[in-house]
């Protein structure tokens, strides 16, 4: 694409984002218009079009949004505005005092343009110099920018739009770029609706291949070749007004949802969601970013679908010509995968790529959807291709200025530092070495997120940065300046040709020679272990159904632990042949009970008789650094196992009675509690029938930070010595 100019919605905007949706709301319930929208025009010309003719393009673009069948939306022409608004001029923008512009327009605390308390309706100014956007935004950018709009006054009571504003820069406007003008009029009238920006199909955006501009979104930032097809909104725009202002008929549409999380279960906020229609995925395809309505789960939503079978697939935002609060973080790109879906790449196999090649091995589950139908709990689990382990070095390389991927390791609050080592495989190779603790890093492409590295070696997002001219670097924290926290890594490449002269990095960065490198980070000072103890709950010493025998708590110290595998050995006196099965529960609450609200079966297995083990597989339970999880084992008994107890039992107290008899009264009572301590421990407190404990060498663990490296300490409190153990 050539000659990108840029389609503004509201200035430094904090809520702004890019992916189908709104751009103005209250901890994500959006601001909507209610009732018809009248709007008034001003009385002057654009540029070199004439007043009437300008007119004509706010209509058409206006009846374009009108026209979307899924939703309801209604426009009303009033008259004229009575005066020309205007800036001070060109030749005058040393004092934008001037003119009567900011009567009608002003920029609020948080840097969006808004209408004066003395406009009644909407407004569209006609900027016929654009020296008014030179006044708003900076000299110069009336040469760049197209034109800007937002809603213009919010009831925070009613959560509505009373008014709203669009600005149409005149300045090289003309009969000859009239679609031009039409394309900006129609994509700012989607701000003034309070629609957001997107990044779909942004490679067919920036291919400079104008037969395939048709799959741009009318809300895409930047003006396509084919300036024309911003002027037929496509299924994402439609979804964004439909989510807003939904007709009868949106009901009918079909809807994915779910969510992007970490391997901790916690949401992410500012990832770029696709679904895509596997037949025609560039025209059957939708976005949202998740967490949007700032719940904290990371929720997505895909609607307005037709019947067919979709693809998921994330994204970071990197199109973000507006502030966007928290900083989208840099993710990897991946497919939703399905019953592999994971955090582990090794298992996890999705990859996205600029070409959108499907690789043999890779998982990409398509998800069925039907009219009306919405499909829910899709989630994606971050995949984490850039998980660095304590002391093994990894490769990579660096494409243009940026790698493929921001790098991270969590440092325990047991360090005592961290070193980090980058070997350029070809020394001459300018790369740096950035270091921030959470949360990730953003890439700024045309957006006013913070540069990674400024013209002088600076960093405004990294804490840690070794700039030399080489490609070998080297950070070591220690001490005072050393967090416990995960921390981030990025590796650009920082050669001449890749550096912009105002150190402001744009999307053509993306590309050029390849770099490789060899990255090592190595946590100091750590002692990362996986403590077993006793848990609560009373064990039940028989019985038949299903009964609780083993309660454990997991606590991780020095690193966060993957457990994987377990496995119980029962050395109890009970008959194991009659267990029909074993359960393990997750006790949320730990309060020795299977049955809370939140407590959940983890698996199921069965009892080997000959080897008396009971094996779990594949729990992937994940135990944070000082947290802990409690494990309930119960077994199914069948009545055999009861019966066959009483009856040894039985025989046992017969046999010391008869005995009793036989003998004097004091030596058949020793003979009696003689025959019950062999036979069921004592007789005031009997040995339970099932006893599983967990042995060394039989828990699978692996450490976030330190991998194979975490050792376990396993109590089951058999002796004083070994109850203190582990504590």
């Amino acid at each position: 694409m050539k000659g990108l100019l840029v389609l503004i919605s509201t200035l430094f905007l904090s809520s702004s984002v890019f992916g189908a949706g709104f751009l103005d709301h209250v901890d994500g319930e959006p601001y909507r218009w209610n009732g018809t929208i009248t709007y008034h025009v001003d009385n002057d010309s654009l540029g070199d079009i004439s007043h009437a003719a300008a007119k004509t393009l706010v209509g058409d673009s206006l009846a374009t949004w009108e026209n979307i069948s899924i939703a309801t939306i209604d426009f009303q022409e009033g008259s004229d505005l009575a005066v020309n608004i205007a800036g001070p001029g060109q030749a005058n923008l040393d004092d934008c005092t001037q003119g009567n512009w900011d009567d009608y327009i002003y920029v609020d605390e948080s840097g969006a343009p808004r209408t004066a308390d003395s406009v009644n309706d909407s407004i569209v100014i006609f900027d016929s110099d654009g020296s008014i956007i030179d006044c708003l935004l900076g000299v110069g950018n009336s040469l760049n920018v197209l034109g800007l709009a937002s809603p213009g006054n919010l009831d925070d009571e009613t959560m509505t739009i009373t008014n709203g504003l669009i600005l149409i820069n005149g300045r090289n406007a003309s009969s000859a770029n009239a679609d031009r003008i039409q394309a900006t009029i129609t994509h700012e009238t989607g701000h003034l609706l309070n629609l957001a920006h997107t990044q779909l199909n942004h490679e067919e955006a920036f291919d400079d291949d104008s037969d395939n501009d048709y799959v741009i979104p009318t809300m895409f930032p930047y003006l396509p070749d084919d300036f024309d097809e911003l002027n037929t909104p496509e299924a994402d725009d439609e979804f964004s007004l439909a989510y807003l202002y939904p007709a009868s008929s949106y009901a009918d549409m079909g809807m994915i949802q779910g969510s992007i999380r970490r391997r901790n279960g916690d949401g992410v906020r500012g990832v770029s969601v696709y679904c895509r229609d596997t037949s025609n995925s560039l025209v059957n395809a939708v976005s949202w970013i998740s967490d949007f309505v700032e719940a904290g789960e990371g929720e997505y939503w895909c609607g307005n679908l037709t019947s067919g079978n979709y693809q998921v697939e994330i994204e970071p935002i990197f199109l973000a010509i507006n502030y966007f609060d928290p900083y989208p973080p840099f993710v990897v790109e991946e497919f939703y995968s399905g019953d592999v879906e994971g955090a582990d790449p090794a298992t996890d196999l999705s990859k996205y790529d600029g070409a959108n090649l499907e690789e043999p091995d890779e998982v990409r589950t398509s998800i069925a959807v039907a009219a009306g139908e919405t499909v829910s709990d899709i989630d994606i689990v971050l995949n984490e291709d850039g998980r660095l382990r304590s002391g093994q070095a990894v490769t990579g390389t660096s494409k243009g200025f940026f790698p493929s991927m921001e790098y991270f390791i969590k440092v325990p609050e047991g360090a005592s530092g961290i070193r980090f080592d980058l070997v350029a495989e070809d020394n001459n190779v300018d790369l740096d070495l950035l270091v921030k603790c959470a949360p990730e890093f953003s890439l700024p492409f045309m957006s006013t997120v913070p540069s990674l590295v400024t013209s002088s070696g600076d960093s405004q997002q990294a804490e840690f940065s070794s700039t030399s001219l080489q490609g070998t670097e080297q950070i070591v924290i220690e001490g005072e300046s050393l967090s416990a926290c995960t921390y981030h890594i990025l590796i650009p490449n920082f050669s001449s040709e890749f550096l912009p002269s105002d150190g402001i990095l744009r999307a053509n960065y993306i590309s050029g020679s390849s770099a490789n490198f060899e990255l090592t980070a190595t946590v100091l000072g750590a002692d990362p272990r996986l403590n077993i103890v006793q848990g609560p709950g009373t064990l039940q010493d028989g019985g038949t159904g299903e009964i609780l025998v083993a309660s454990r708590t997991f606590r991780a110290f020095d690193d966060d632990i993957e457990l994987e595998d377990v496995s119980f050995t029962d050395s109890g006196p009970g008959d194991l042949s009659t267990v029909s099965s074993v359960q393990l529960y997750l006790d949320a609450d730990e309060d020795g009970s299977y049955e809370g609200e939140n407590d959940r079966l983890l698996a199921s297995s069965t009892v080997d008789a000959s080897t008396r083990k009971v094996v779990f597989e594949d729990l992937n339970r994940f135990i944070e650094e000082n947290e802990t999880e409690t494990y309930l084992l119960t077994y199914t008994v069948s009545e055999a196992s009861s019966s066959a107890s009483l009856g040894v039992l039985f025989a046992i107290l017969m046999l010391g009675m008869l005995l009793t008899f036989r003998t004097p009264l004091r030596r058949g009572v020793g003979v009696l509690l003689l025959f019950c301590v062999l036979g069921v421990g004592s007789c005031g407190s009997s040995s339970r029938t099932f006893e599983p404990d967990i042995l060394e060498g039989d828990v699978t663990v692996t450490g976030m930070t330190f991998g194979s490296n975490v050792s376990v300490c396993v109590n089951n409190a058999e002796s004083v010595s070994e109850y203190f153990q582990c504590r």
